[in-house]
């Protein structure tokens, strides 16, 4: 693998990378080895935004994006009898990308 990477002229930051096994987890053969440095074998990685677990559910993703809207639940309740524009814009800014993708997850469940 790391023949790979120099023939194609690129790096790797191995202390960011890790991989996951899909399927049968009954064995721990799989080792994967960049130069000297053995990757970390993870059960969850996080890939673009996106916990991808060995089973390919979206279980753990979807705990994960209910925790991340719940801390904005107490700041929605304080910010109730602000202004209008204020609501619209925190709404926007940190609540909106959440929710825009939460029903095309629950279609795939």
């Amino acid at each position: 693998m790391n023949e790979w990477f120099y023939d194609k002229k690129l790096s790797l930051n191995v202390e960011k990378s890790c991989y996951n096994v899909f399927g049968r987890q009954d064995d721990n053969t799989h080792h994967i080895k960049l130069g000297n440095i053995n990757l970390a074998k993870v059960l969850c990685p996080k890939h673009i935004g996106v916990l991808i677990d060995s089973a390919l559910s979206w279980k753990d993703h979807l705990k994960y994006m209910y925790n991340k809207l719940l801390k904005h639940v107490g700041i929605f309740y304080n910010l109730r009898k602000k202004r209008r524009n204020i609501l619209l814009s925190y709404y926007i800014h940190n609540c909106c990308m959440v929710l825009t993708f939460a029903p095309i997850l629950i279609q795939i469940i």
